[in-house]
Formats: structure tokens, C-alpha cells, sequence
């Protein structure tokens, strides 16, 4: 979150003012980000990003749930709701992985998959729609 903003600073710097609260106040975090912090940060990531090779290097693809919730009501406050959902999704993001959801309940799946992996992932995910379908089908 903190390389996001301090990038995100760069680009809107000066307009800060033009955001809601909520974003001015991350773009103003991100810009009081000190160029040693930014070094530690962007370490911190790319350490990451090696855990996340290993890991897949060790597994060819992973399945786990990609929301904590199955729907959102429209007119209800989600401001803690979205710390909740980014939870799920971040790490792969983080780690440059390609990703798809797979809706079921309560909230989804998600299947990834290493990077450049993309293709046997979207194989995968299309293998399991298909299943899926006929199950429906069946069902019905």
C-alpha cells in the first residue's frame, strides 16, 4: 500500500486537494514516504515476490477463497469492508501472478498460478467452468 500511494503522490502531486478525504489522506502519506523508506519497502516486496516463486515452484497452482463475504447491500457503510476483501487478493497482486475468480458461494474462489503460467491457468479455470456448467445443467 505504501509504494501504491507514495507512486500515486508522484503522479497527483499538487492536486491533492481535487480527492475525497479518504485518498487525500493516503496521498498524503505517500508523499511524506522518505527515499529510505521507499528502498526498505520496495525490498520488502521484492523478498516477497522470491517467497511467492518458491512457493509456486513448489506447487504448480493454488486454490483459495477470494472473498470474505458472498455479497455487499447497496446502501449499507463497506468502509472496513474492502481491508476485509483486499486481504484475500493482495498477495497475489503483490506478487505479479496471474489470477482468476471462480464464483460459487459464499464469496468465491481464486486459482493461481505462477508467473507465465498464465495459459495452463486459464486451461484450469476454463476445465473447471465447463464442469461447472454441466453440473447446473444437471441439476436443473
Amino acid at each position: 500500500m505504501q509504494i501504491q500511494a507514495w507512486e500515486a503522490a508522484r503522479v497527483h502531486a499538487g492536486h491533492f486537494d481535487d480527492f475525497e478525504p479518504s485518498i487525500r489522506e493516503r496521498l498524503e502519506m505517500g508523499a511524506r514516504i522518505t527515499p529510505a523508506e521507499l528502498s526498505a519497502l520496495r525490498k520488502r516486496h521484492s523478498d516477497f515476490r522470491s517467497r511467492m516463486d518458491d512457493l509456486f515452484s513448489a506447487n504448480e497452482m493454488l486454490l483459495l477463497p477470494c472473498a470474505p463475504v458472498a455479497k455487499l447491500t447497496a446502501g449499507e457503510d463497506h468502509s472496513q469492508t474492502r481491508i476485509r476483501l483486499l486481504r484475500y487478493t493482495t498477495p497475489f497482486s503483490l506478487a505479479g501472478v496471474p489470477v482468476v475468480s471462480i464464483p460459487c458461494k459464499p464469496g468465491g474462489m481464486q486459482l493461481a498460478a505462477g508467473r507465465g503460467c498464465d495459459a495452463r491457468l486459464l486451461q484450469l479455470a476454463s476445465q473447471i467452468g465447463a464442469q461447472r456448467n454441466v453440473a447446473l445443467k444437471t441439476l436443473a
